[in-house]
């Protein structure tokens, strides 16, 4: 029997348009007919769940651990002219990795990337209702101040009028985080960048898991780390910090934990 897979925090972003049936009570695919799915057309349906401009429905709903990734597609679907946008915010251990379905299939798809899916995960058929712990529409989001306090999904900052990669928000959040701790105080940087990463996880609004989105924010965005980062506990002091500026107004949900080390947990044998 094989283990049972942790329960992560996983985030779905859609729109009124997305693929399936999307609404605050549940998720799903738009391929319904249920059956066992072998080898050769699990791979045929992942390459066209892969596929952005695929128009096939599949069985897949995608989800994500990177709060900043869901973030960055909710923008992009806003840039679309997209409608309804929100991001729900599920708890499950019913989801398979990515990374795993394109491992599984790569002897198919001899071509595939395995790296680009690692914080993907799949779900099957449909997300249940029972799973699904907060929703947030775009639009609430940004009236909490996301484009101010993550300024890099500002459309006013981008150049040429474009959206920038996933690859370089995360880059510029980091660079900006590492800026913060070697031209200010060193002494503060662990309670600055704490209390930075809590500014955009309580844009999510009341009821939302504030402390486990900060921690996988911080280990999918801002994780610049010094050389004594580890050593002198300062990973447990943007922690602290997190916490302190979260109990300042605590709203949040009753499975709101510190998660962020599942996002760097390999989950394939």
């Amino acid at each position: 029997m094989e283990p049972e897979s942790p329960f992560r925090l996983l985030f779905r972003t859609w729109s009124s348009s997305s693929a399936g049936a999307n609404s605050r009570r549940g998720f799903l695919s738009g391929d319904q007919n249920r059956r066992e799915i072998g080898l050769f057309e699990k791979a045929k349906i992942f390459d066209n769940h892969s596929d952005l401009h695929n128009r096939i429905p599949t069985c897949f709903i995608s989800t994500t651990e990177d709060p900043i990734r869901a973030l960055k597609y909710a923008i992009d679907l806003a840039v679309q002219g997209l409608s309804g946008i929100h991001i729900a915010i599920i708890r499950s251990n019913e989801y398979r990795c990515g990374k795993e379905v394109a491992a599984e299939v790569s002897s198919v798809l001899f071509d595939i990337n395995e790296s680009l899916y690692k914080t993907e995960f799949l779900f099957l058929f449909e997300i249940a209702p029972a799973d699904i712990i907060h929703v947030v529409s775009l639009e609430t989001l940004e009236g909490n101040g996301l484009l101010n306090k993550l300024k890099v999904l500002d459309p006013t900052t981008w150049v040429d009028e474009e959206l920038p990669r996933i690859s370089t928000i995360r880059r510029q959040i980091h660079e900006n985080n590492e800026g913060a701790w070697r031209n200010a105080n060193e002494k503060t940087w662990q309670e600055r960048s704490g209390r930075y990463v809590a500014a955009i996880a309580k844009c999510f609004g009341a009821g939302a898991p504030h402390r486990a989105i900060a921690s996988l924010i911080w280990e999918h965005g801002t994780h610049f780390t010094p050389a004594n980062y580890e050593y002198d506990g300062l990973d447990l002091r943007v922690r602290n910090a997190i916490q302190k500026s979260l109990d300042k107004n605590a709203r949040s949900c009753w499975c709101d934990e510190w998660c962020g080390e599942l996002a760097n947990m390999e989950i394939l044998g």
